[in-house]
């Protein structure tokens, strides 16, 4: 009775972490009309694995076989993640770099911006900050239009990180 309550509670809070993680994504998209989606999935999940239970314990089936063909199930599908991950992974690390940008901790000590295209001087920096694409052509950073005091502390900032 006490392995099957904690490998009960187990995957209710593994549940719940996926849920909560849906949730937080879909408010950081700005798709909070997608929640009651998420609820009503969740449902449909509660009461289908009940309907599923009250049918198994009907069918008097060998439950030891039964619970083998659940066990083979649940390994195809840990494997098949598995492979997926392995194929998808390695993409994601230079896509999720891509997206946020290059590493600035160390902008002060740096000899160069840009990737190494520019000095690294405040006029420089100054240039690259308000309008990369213009130095640039295919750069992702946007345009900027900072106040000038704005600017001026950013740009002290970033000439700080030594």
């Amino acid at each position: 009775m006490l392995q099957a309550f904690i490998i009960t509670l187990r995957e209710g809070v593994e549940a719940a972490l996926i849920v909560g993680i849906t949730l937080a994504y879909l408010a950081k998209i700005g798709r909070v009309d997608l929640r009651k989606t998420v609820y009503a999935a969740l449902g449909a999940a509660f009461l289908g694995s009940i309907g599923v239970a009250i049918l198994i314990s009907r069918l008097n089936w060998n439950e030891d076989v039964f619970e083998g063909w659940i066990m083979l199930v649940a390994a195809f599908f840990v494997v098949t993640m598995v492979i997926f991950m392995m194929k998808t992974g390695r993409k994601l690390k230079g896509e999720i770099e891509g997206k946020v940008g290059p590493d600035l901790s160390h902008l002060g000590s740096r000899a160069t911006i840009a990737g190494a295209l520019f000095p690294n001087t405040t006029e420089m920096l100054r240039r690259w900050i308000m309008n990369a694409p213009a130095l640039k052509p295919g750069a992702l950073m946007t345009p900027q239009s900072l106040s000038p005091q704005d600017l001026d502390a950013l740009i002290a900032y970033l000439q700080s990180l030594k």
